[in-house]
């Protein structure tokens, strides 16, 4: 765990917020899709605050599974992500 437990709170509000606003404004769906995507990896930060010193119970189990499988989709969201910042000609 990076922060404090309310420190990713806050963050975890902050990025629904900027989410919300970039899906609203119009962006691109790859734009607000990674900042909710970011936004729920604090969120995950959240819940495992909640289950920290708890191995072996399902809760903990859940929260590091579900913080693996973000983990390994992080590289096609970054790309996805990349790819609306280059110009379309190119």
């Amino acid at each position: 765990m990076c922060w404090s437990m309310e420190a990713s709170v806050m963050m975890t509000a902050a990025g629904s917020a900027a989410a919300g606003l970039t899906y609203v404004r119009g962006d691109p769906p790859a734009i607000w899709l990674t900042i909710g995507y970011f936004t729920l990896m604090e969120g995950l930060q959240v819940a495992g605050y909640a289950v920290l010193d708890q191995c072996g119970t399902v809760g903990n189990r859940a929260v590091t599974l579900a913080s693996y499988l973000h983990i390994v989709f992080q590289p096609f969201l970054i790309n996805a992500f990349a790819m609306t910042m280059v110009p379309a000609p190119v």
